[in-house]
C-alpha cells in the first residue's frame, strides 16, 4: 500500500528486495501527476523490415569486440575474484554452488590465473552441466531491433554479426560456443 513500492522479489543470491515503482515515485516526489492506468502518448508502429526482429541480448566485451550474447533462462551473470581461480587437469575452475564449474574463456584464449582483480562470468546451464565463459567486460541487457547477418566469421559458436547500439557485434549462441576441451557442449 506504499505507492513508491510495486513489491518484492527474492534476488538470485537469496537476498529480499523492494521493487520501487516509478511512476509511484515520480507522483510522491510531485514530478507526475498521471495514473498507472492512463494510456501512454501514441507511438508510429515501426514497418516491418525482413529479417529484423526484436531480441533481449547480453552486450560483452571480448578483447577489443562487442559481443552479443541471446538471454535465456539457462544463462547467469556472476563475478568471481580471480583468487577463487583453482585448476583442474590443467583447465581453470572455480567452486560454484556446491560443485565444480570449468571456466573457457570467449575469444579463444585461456581465462585468466593471476590473482589480481575480479572475472565476468556467464554461466550457461545445458542439462545436468555448466560451463562458465569468462569475458572482459559485462557492458549492457539491450531489448532492441536488429537483424543478424550470417557468414561474417567462421568463429565456431558465432552465428552472425549485427549492429546494436551503433556498434557491430559478433551473436553468440553459447550452445555451440566449444566448452572444456573443446567440444561443443
Amino acid at each position: 500500500r506504499i505507492p513508491v513500492f510495486a513489491g518484492a522479489t527474492i534476488m538470485g543470491d537469496g537476498q529480499a528486495a523492494l521493487i520501487l515503482d516509478v511512476l509511484g515515485l515520480a507522483q510522491a516526489a510531485g514530478v507526475a501527476s498521471g495514473r498507472a492506468d492512463a494510456p501512454l502518448a501514441q507511438v508510429e508502429p515501426v514497418a516491418s523490415e525482413p529479417g529484423v526482429e526484436r531480441r533481449t541480448v547480453l552486450l560483452v566485451r571480448v578483447g577489443t569486440e562487442q559481443a552479443a550474447i541471446p538471454l535465456t533462462d539457462s544463462m547467469r551473470l556472476e563475478r568471481f575474484p580471480r583468487s577463487a581461480l583453482e585448476t583442474s587437469g590443467g583447465r581453470p575452475i572455480v567452486q560454484y554452488r556446491g560443485s565444480v564449474l570449468p571456466l573457457v574463456a570467449l575469444g579463444g584464449g585461456s581465462a585468466p590465473t593471476d590473482a589480481v582483480g575480479w572475472l565476468n562470468v556467464v554461466v550457461h546451464t545445458r542439462g545436468e552441466g555448466a560451463v562458465g565463459f569468462v569475458v572482459d567486460e559485462l557492458l549492457d541487457i539491450v531489448h532492441e531491433r536488429f537483424a543478424i547477418q550470417a557468414g561474417e566469421s567462421d568463429a565456431v559458436g558465432v552465428t552472425g554479426t549485427a549492429v546494436i547500439q551503433k556498434r557491430v557485434a559478433h551473436v553468440l549462441d553459447l550452445a555451440r560456443v566449444p566448452g572444456p576441451g573443446g567440444v561443443p557442449r
